[in-house]
């Protein structure tokens, strides 16, 4: 099931360190394993996406027309192209989320592998750091 399409770009990381700023045509989905997807195409109407990002136990928010995806092994940024736009992908992705499919996720998840629980203080470092590198990533994005 289809639940948004549309233009992002995405921030990718180059082999000398440096980030970069990739167009795609993506596709928020969910499959027949009941997981929640963003795919990335390179071209609208591509057969196969280039990438996905699995949307599985993810915090997804956005400031202005940046979002962020953060999940337990990464903190994936999203460049809509407006606030309205950006929104909308929240919304879309949370609305898929509370659609059942989340709980669904959820419970399979947690029957399958252990639960990491993070003291506050490390719950609160790694915001910290997730927030110091969204903001670092804001000034770039709009200087450039």
């Amino acid at each position: 099931m289809i639940f948004k399409t549309g233009p992002l770009r995405l921030e990718e990381w180059t082999s000398d360190s440096r980030s970069e700023w990739t167009s795609y045509w993506c596709v928020l989905t969910a499959n027949d394993k009941d997981s929640l997807v963003l795919n990335f195409y390179d071209r609208q109407g591509d057969d196969a996406p280039s990438h996905s990002l699995t949307l599985l136990s993810c915090d997804v928010r956005s400031k202005y027309d940046l979002l962020t995806v953060t999940s337990t092994v990464r903190v994936s940024f999203l460049n809509a192209a407006s606030v309205a736009e950006a929104e909308e992908w929240v919304r879309k992705i949370k609305g898929a989320a509370d659609g059942g499919f989340w709980a669904r996720l959820q419970k399979s998840v947690s029957s399958a592998s252990p639960v990491v629980r993070l003291s506050p203080a490390e719950r609160a470092q790694r915001h910290a750091a997730q927030l110091d590198h969204f903001n670092e990533c804001f000034v770039r994005a709009t200087d450039a």
